[in-house]
């Protein structure tokens, strides 16, 4: 069976095709993941975060002068 150049740019052009639209897809899925993330992370509440740390309230340390 022979193959004509006709034949191989049809080929090449169907390959083509179907390696652009898989890569498109893949950038879609993977702007589509980010999108959902960062979603996620907005509507995560914030915890608050404790008026002192562990060393300005620890009783056992000495206190700060330099003030």
């Amino acid at each position: 069976m022979k193959f004509s150049i006709r034949d191989l740019l049809l080929v090449t052009v169907i390959v083509a095709l179907a390696v652009g639209w898989w890569v498109d897809r893949d950038r879609l899925a993977r702007d589509n993941d980010r999108l959902e993330f960062r979603e996620r992370l907005r509507n995560t509440p914030m915890l608050p975060r404790p008026a002192y740390s562990e060393q300005e309230t620890d009783p056992t340390r000495e206190p700060n002068l330099s003030h």
